[in-house]
């Protein structure tokens, strides 16, 4: 190893100065003294890094350290980049010293020492440093590429020190260091490659670095034993097979390293002038190493005793030794006497949810004809990886998550750049939940390792999105139009903002049918907690139910899943709700569950379908087990007589806490009619209709009218909502008044109330109970514009997923009478968005007009009733 002088002075005097003596002031040598003088010629650098390899010392950090031959500390001095660098020490005669220099730049650290027995007089001492830097601080860079595509076009950020390099609309890039502490950066924007060279103190050299053409991969590596830097490429685009080493000179220039055949590289390291490289094959698992040696500008292939087994080495276990991925090779790197491979494997496509990687080393030996591969160690990675149940393998926090990396050493250690992804399950499905960027450090001795985060900022290879929450477009449903005059149903749409027109496409019904008198939408849907949407469907022979599945943008499929065809439903749903949390059981298993209710003559019922949680929808089936066997909860059984009662299931709700039911109960009474609304929470193992764990009425007793008053009121509620483990409900009151001799209202008009009813895993009480906003008057009737405007909030459905907010349709009326006795009925389609703030409330809601771009489920007939329908 060739070493080089410190290129300045270096005053060392005594230590046993007195304290009000200047610090860096000579003094005579006391007699039994000698003054040690450590000094080189030659202090003015220009360059960062000289041909010998030499960072400028004047803007430098810098540690002298002084021992006595037994190692006791004498002194040591710490010198900042702009520090004047000199020490005075006076030292006994015949003490024997060691003296250590280090000098720090932002990239490396460059180091020397020297042993001298003190003299009499001036002691001039000699340091050298040692041409290759003994630390590379690790690099650090990022992309904003993600985990889950091959984007050909990505930003790239390097920051050495202080100093960030960008470069915009990459399609690939390739990084190495010398034993310099330089940094050597190629990239490619189209069809050409580019180099640059930085130096360790983070500046672009001046230097011009002949480009090669193509898109194929170019791979840089250095050798850090002999201070080469190389670089593999295929000379040409759509050139195969066969790649050629260059030598990278130190003016810019190439040099073609000449031999036999080298293959096309996949990855490769060089060391001391042994080129070890992975080879590609055409069958991945058959991929094979080759050594090759370098003797000025040829290279020679030497033998490899016996082929390590990269199939099994680099192998990450699933479930049991049978069931195992191939470990992506990402990076080389190579010591004296070892080999590292760092492998990794990746995936959130399959079903199967991991990011999982280890590394490989193994040692080696080389003579001139023969290299020696053995004792392979995995580091980093467990044998063998179990899923959590719902399809994810864990990656524990002292394994790597995605080694892609060596980024820097020091004498103990490397480090390695750690580049991953977190999954949880959360709203029903797998979700990333963090962007793992990490800096290990690995003692070479041990094998030991430890992980630090990487600095804010650092996101290595690739960065995801990370999941916030369920977050879905807005749904909005119309009338459909082809009918003349026949009901064909509803078509639904999906926007992004309340405002949007509505796009061209409406949803699909599935099983290749067009909307049409056989298959058509009605206005009962609902979504899962992971924001999939469902919605029933009327079709020859009964009524299905469709499931329009969530994209990773909010987004959904226009084309829907749907329960097998077999499976029917012959009553018609009035309101659906869906828990996927896991909680419902079935045979010890857990599924998904969907809970609807309908009307069935004389009473309302709930019956559930299930199907496996990692199963599709079309294997959905009806639960025979739910409800005490019978597969039917049934309601209160409506009563005759002079009063008699209707109770009917209007809302539903699930969660992992259970499921919700909205009902409402209406005495028909002649002289005092009434009704009393009620959410009851049964457990998802209810047993039957008494079994629910607890009730709150959300609307009181309330009289419809009596015979002395001329008005009447109707009022439902109309959907349940559950954000964050709270259920939310909406209301809608309809009331009409001045009635005409015959009996006919002469007006009519609606209102509504959002309630908050209570967590899901708590009891309901009227103390959980809040009343969050309201249209309703405070009495009836009011006046025209009180009522008019009234009618505007007339909650019907909750129409998006959005993380702290709610999302909902108003579908209202004002319906009157002019004087000439025409009857007039205003419709009004209104979207309200509500914001949740920390402390329950909702503060003031936002609402857009939606005119007649919508018609939502009913609109107000200027019949003699003003009938809503």
């Amino acid at each position: 190893m060739k070493k080089s002088l410190i290129p300045f002075f270096i005053l060392i005097s005594s230590l046993f100065i007195s304290c009000n003596q200047a610090a860096f002031e000579q003094f005579p040598a006391q007699q039994g003294y000698g003054t040690v003088i450590i000094g080189i010629a030659g202090n003015s650098v220009n360059r960062a890094v000289d041909s010998d390899g030499l960072p400028i010392f004047s803007s430098s950090a810098m540690t002298i350290k002084v021992t006595k031959d037994d190692g006791t500390s004498i002194t040591e001095k710490h010198f900042a980049e702009s520090d004047t660098k000199s020490l005075s020490l006076t030292l006994p005669i015949g003490e024997k010293i060691v003296v250590k220099i280090s000098v720090d730049t932002v990239s490396a650290r460059w180091s020397g020492e020297k042993r001298h027995e003190v003299t009499s007089g001036t002691n001039t001492v000699s340091v050298k440093l040692k041409k290759a830097a003994v630390v590379l601080n690790s690099l650090l860079f990022g992309t904003d590429k993600p985990h889950t595509s091959n984007v050909k076009d990505y930003t790239l950020t390097l920051k050495i020190g202080s100093n960030e390099v960008k470069k915009e609309h990459i399609k690939y890039h390739n990084l190495c260091r010398d034993n310099k502490g330089r940094t050597y950066l190629a990239y490619n924007t189209g069809n050409q490659w580019n180099i640059e060279r930085y130096t360790s103190e983070g500046d672009k050299e001046d230097k011009s670095f002949g480009g090669f053409m193509g898109v194929s991969p170019l791979i840089l590596a250095s050798d850090h034993a002999t201070g080469k830097v190389y670089l593999a490429a295929e000379t040409s685009s759509g050139a195969s097979g066969n790649m050629h080493l260059y030598r990278i000179n130190e003016d810019g220039s190439y040099t073609e390293l000449t031999g036999s055949s080298i293959g096309y590289i996949e990855s490769y390291a060089v060391y001391d002038n042994v080129l070890i490289a992975l080879l590609r094959a055409s069958v991945y698992e058959n991929r094979e190493l080759k050594i090759y040696r370098i003797n000025g500008d040829q290279r020679s292939e030497i033998t490899l005793s016996a082929q390590p087994n990269l199939r099994k080495d680099t192998g990450i276990t699933l479930d049991t030794p049978d069931h195992y991925v191939y470990g992506e090779i990402k990076d080389f790197y190579m010591t004296k006497d070892a080999l590292y491979l760092l492998f990794s494997a990746f995936d959130n496509q399959s079903g199967k949810y991991y990011s999982l990687g280890g590394i490989v080393k193994y040692s080696y030996s080389a003579d001139s004809t023969t290299v020696t591969i053995t004792d392979p160690v995995r580091i980093g990675i467990k044998d063998a990886h179990t899923p959590d149940g719902n399809g994810i393998y864990q990656t524990e926090e002292s394994n790597f998550y995605g080694p892609v990396k060596v980024t820097g050493f020091d004498e103990e250690n490397l480090y390695i750049a750690d580049d991953g992804i977190k999954f949880e399950y959360q709203k029903g499905k797998p979700r990333i939940t963090a962007n793992k960027n990490r800096i290990a450090t690995l003692n070479k001795g041990t094998n030991a390792l430890t992980f630090d985060d990487a600095p804010s900022g650092i996101t290595w290879m690739s960065e995801n999105p990370v999941w916030t929450g369920v977050s879905t477009k807005t749904i909005v449903w119309k009338k459909n139009s082809a009918g003349h005059g026949f009901d064909y149903g509803f078509d639904y749409y999906q926007i992004t903002q309340a405002a949007d027109t509505l796009p061209s496409a409406a949803f699909g019904v599935g099983e290749g049918q067009t909307v049409g008198p056989d298959h058509k939408f009605t206005d009962v849907f609902c979504f899962d907690e992971a924001g999939n949407l469902y919605i029933v469907r009327n079709r020859t022979g009964g009524y299905c139910i469709c499931r329009f599945e969530l994209k990773d943008d909010g987004s959904y499929d226009q084309e829907p899943s749907i329960m097998t065809h077999n499976l029917s439903l012959s009553d018609s749903p009035t309101a659906i709700a869906i828990d996927i949390s896991g909680s419902v059981k079935k045979d010890g298993q857990s599924v998904n569950a969907l809970y609807y209710s309908y009307d069935d003559g004389d009473k309302s019922c709930i019956k559930r379908l299930t199907w496996a949680k990692n199963a599709a929808f079309s294997t959905a089936a009806e639960d025979n087990s739910f409800a005490g066997s019978s597969g039917v909860l049934e309601g209160p059984q409506d009563t005759t007589g002079s009063s008699k009662t209707k109770t009917r299931f209007t809302a539903l709700a699930a969660d992992k806490n259970g499921f919700y039911v909205g009902e409402t109960f209406k005495e028909e009474d002649p002289i005092t009619k009434k009704h009393i609304i009620k959410v009851k929470k049964y457990a998802h193992t209810a047993a039957g209709y008494t079994a629910h764990d607890s009730t709150i009425e959300v609307v009181p007793l309330t009289e419809y009218a009596d015979a002395a008053e001329t008005f009447s009121l109707s009022e439902n509620l109309t959907a349940l909502y559950i954000q964050d483990d709270v259920l939310y409900g909406v209301t809608a009151k309809e009331f009409r008044n001045d009635e005409n001799a015959a009996g006919e209202p002469k007006k009519a008009s609606i209102s509504g109330k959002l309630w908050k009813i209570g967590k899901t895993d708590a009891a309901f009480t009227t103390d959980t109970l809040k009343r969050l906003h309201s249209s309703e008057p405070e009495s009836l009737p009011v006046s025209d514009d009180k009522r008019k405007e009234g009618g505007k909030f007339a909650p019907y459905r909750f129409i998006a997923v959005k993380p702290k907010k709610m999302v909902i349709a108003s579908d209202g009326f004002y319906g009157y009478v002019e004087s000439d006795g025409t009857r007039k009925a205003d419709q009004y389609n209104f979207i309200w968005t509500f914001e949740l703030k920390t402390d329950g409330s909702t503060g003031e809601p936002n609402s857009t007009n939606k005119g007649t771009d919508v018609s939502f489920s009913n609109e107000l007939q200027p019949t003699s009733y003003f009938n809503w329908e």
